[in-house]
Order: C-alpha cells, then structure tokens, then sequence
C-alpha cells in the first residue's frame, strides 16, 4: 500500500499541482475509455524545451519526416514551418501543459486544450483521478447523467474550424488507445454507498452544473461550451474540497472582494475568508484521523508525516495548502494569480462570474438581485453583500467589523458593474437590478 490509501480514504483522489485542463484530460479520459498517441502534433506543437529541442524535434528533422508522412506540402519551407508551429502551439497549448512526449524525452505529464476527443491523451495523468471520481459521482443520479450526455455530446464533435487546422497531425480515425484504468488498483473500490454519499453532499452544486449545460447548449459556442464545462466541474471540486473538510458538510462562505483592495476592511475579510478555508481544508488530513474518520492503515498515514529517512516533516500536508490555492487561482475564484503572492484574496474573474451566473439562472429566466445573491450564496458560497442578511451572515461565521453602508454596499454596486458590463444585469430602475444568463431576456 502507499499514501493513496490514505487520500482515497481522505477525498477520493491524490490532490496534485493541477490545471483545469489536467482535470479536463482525466475527466473526458474516463468519460471516453479511449485517448490517442498524437505523436505528430506533439512534435510540431512543442517549440520549446528545457534542454532546447532535439531529436525529431528539430525543425530541419521534423519539416524532413512531416514530408515523407505527407503530413504537409512538399513546398513548405523552414521558416514557414515555423510559424506553422507557432500557431499549432497557440491553439492546442494555451492551457500550456503540453510538453515534449517522446523520445529523447520523458515529461511527467502532456495535455492539450481539447478541443474533441481526438486530443485525449493518457500521458502520465497529473489530475489525480480527481476528474474520474467526478465523473463516477455524477453517474449516481439522474441530473449528474444529464451533464455526462452534455460532456459526451460535445466531446465527440469534430467540426470546429481550429480543429480543422491541427487535422493532419492528429492520429488516424480508428486509431485510439483503450484506457487502462488503475483507479481501483491504485486507490481502492469506490462503493455505491460512499459514492452516494458524495452526490448527496454535491447535489444542489450538481443541479446547478446540470443548469449550466442547459444554458451552453443554447448559448455559447464549441469552445466556450467545454471551456465553461470543465472550470463549473473544477468549482465543483473546489466546493466538494471545502465539504468535506468541514464538520457538518455545509456551503462555505468565500467573502468576495469586488473593490480592487480599495476598502482595507473589505479586503482584509477576503483574505481572511481565504486563509480560513485554505487552513480547514489543510488540516483536514489530521483531523480526520484525530477523528477516526480515515479508514486506512495507522502506518499508510504515518509514512505521510516522515522524509525517507524517518525524519518528521514539519509541514507534511503542505501539498493540501497548495492544491487548494492552485485550484481557487485557476478556476477565478481567488487573486492575484501570481504563484509568489502568497496574501490571496476571493474575487471572481470575469468568466468565472458569467459562468456561475449562468449555473443559477435558468434559460429564460430573469431573477432580482436579491435572489441572484441568495443563490450565489447558497450554491457557490459566494458573498458580496447583496443579501438582506450578509451582514448578520457574515458575523456568524466569524467576518466582524464590515459596515453594510461603508463596506458591503460599495461592493454589491461593483458586483453589479461587473455583471452589467458582462450584459448579465440591466438596472431600469433605481434599486432595481435584473439578471439573466441570456443578454437577449434583457432586452
């Protein structure tokens, strides 16, 4: 046995240093049972290396073996292949996780910006089966199989104009990889019982992921509709992290900061509100151990607290700490996004906000702001103060000292810029804010 006894036991899945699209791969890898080698768009796509490149990777050796694989014109030159290139690498590696895959070398993982099912890769999964825990969770009920067909149905599409650009460097049609999958192997077996229990806990957070599929499929492009797919499945990850770690499996409350650090008490609150749900979910290990809650080995956990030479670590669960910030960072829930700024706030990015809007919001809705908030809220833990009561809220889970007039006022009114600049709220009168996930019901 090793330390995935004891995350299985914790969460489910190995928290790693993870970029949405990591999870995309794992997600979509577990979705499909299949991936592809793509050895072709690996080379051409992949214009740096620590080493520098080398092998086939060289652009004279490369432009040579593309020719014979009649992968491009015969006419094209040097240069040209550079920036053929260039722009391979701006469509597949925007996410920039793709890495050199074959020989001369040996990345610890490679993922492309998926654009459909052909570019599913299986190297060296960095999502710690967290998107096939997901995908296992969202099985258990009749919502979370909506989402599936959702995620199925556009996965398999290949029609996009960008796909059509990398098309002769992807794998021959039929020539995908069965997946092996070790889950069970590495981990352990995932009962119905536990994964019940799960889609339980995530079952408003599931609705509104189901929500959000209902407003992609009218509204957002191929793109867009996988992009918002994959970062509503990281939240919620991210809320299910926070779950657990709490004693009673209640929404957390993430204090909001939409006033650029311009009110210091605001923004003191914010990054406290950070800090708090950082530290539960980074002592979550040990106090569920303190607990009995862990149902694994005493020396699976102990091996955890100790280097290889027997040594006490004096932060051993620091990778938990930097799981939760990677995943608040990436997925717009928190700022700055700089990995050395270690004084991180809650702010939502501005797609982040659009696409919970649009998990809340039904197609043909239009919701006060009053009710936008309570949802927000309850679903998201998302506080602004746009409730009546988040003051008093705000109190009870130790946020004191914000004024409603000075503080919480101010911020609701720059939330409310935010969604107005996204057309996602019209104001046609004063103290009246409407919201829909569809510009156009506003009109």
């Amino acid at each position: 046995m090793s330390k995935q006894e004891v995350h299985f036991a914790a969460i489910g899945y190995e928290p790693l240093r993870m970029k949405p699209v990591h999870f995309a791969t794992g997600f979509f890898l577990s979705l499909s049972n299949q991936s592809h080698d793509l050895e072709w768009l690996n080379k051409v796509a992949v214009v740096k290396a620590n080493k520098g490149l080398l092998g086939d990777y060289v652009p004279e050796k490369l432009l040579e073996l593309l020719k014979e694989q009649k992968r491009v014109d015969t006419g094209l030159g040097i240069a040209n292949l550079k920036y053929l290139r260039t722009q391979v690498n701006g469509v597949v590696n925007n996410d920039e996780a793709a890495y050199p895959a074959f020989r001369p070398y040996s990345p610890s993982g490679n993922d492309y910006t998926l654009l459909s099912a052909k570019l599913i890769t299986s190297e060296r999964r960095t999502d710690g089966f967290s998107g096939h825990l997901i995908h296992r969770v969202l099985e258990r009920s009749t919502t979370g199989q909506q989402v599936l067909d959702f995620a199925r149905q556009w996965i398999s599409r290949s029609e996009t104009t960008l796909e059509r650009l990398v098309e002769p460097l992807l794998d021959d049609d039929g020539a995908s990889i069965p997946w092996e999958n070790r889950y069970t192997e590495i981990f352990g077996e995932l009962t119905d019982q536990r994964l019940d229990a799960i889609a339980a806990l995530m079952e408003n957070q599931t609705v509104s992921i189901a929500r959000l599929c209902g407003n992609l499929q009218l509204l957002a492009s191929h793109q867009t509709k996988l992009r918002d797919l994959v970062v509503g499945l990281c939240a919620w990850l991210f809320l299910y992290l926070q779950k657990t770690a709490s004693d009673d499996g209640a929404t957390s409350l993430l204090v909001m900061d939409f006033l650029g650090g311009e009110n210091r008490r605001l923004r003191t609150q914010s990054r406290n509100s950070f800090t708090r749900q950082r530290e539960l979910f980074f002592g979550s290990y040990q106090k569920k151990w303190r607990a009995g809650k862990l149902s694994c080995e005493e020396s699976e956990f102990n091996k955890m607290l100790v280097d290889k030479d027997g040594k006490r670590i004096n932060n051993p669960f620091k990778f938990l700490d930097e799981h939760f910030s990677d995943l608040a960072v990436r997925i717009g829930f928190a700022q700055p996004r700089a990995a050395q700024a270690r004084r991180k706030h809650f702010e939502l990015q501005p797609d982040t906000a659009r696409m919970l809007i649009m998990s809340i919001i039904g197609a043909g809705e239009i919701r006060k702001l009053q009710d936008v908030a309570q949802l927000l809220r309850d679903t998201w833990g998302v506080c602004f103060g746009g409730c009546d009561d988040d003051q008093s809220h705000l109190q009870s889970h130790g946020c004191t000292g914000l004024d409603q007039d000075a503080d919480l006022e101010p911020n609701a009114e720059s939330f409310i810029g935010l969604l107005k600049r996204l057309n996602l709220a019209i104001e046609p009168s004063d103290g009246l804010v409407l919201c829909a996930a569809n510009p156009e019901e506003l009109l």
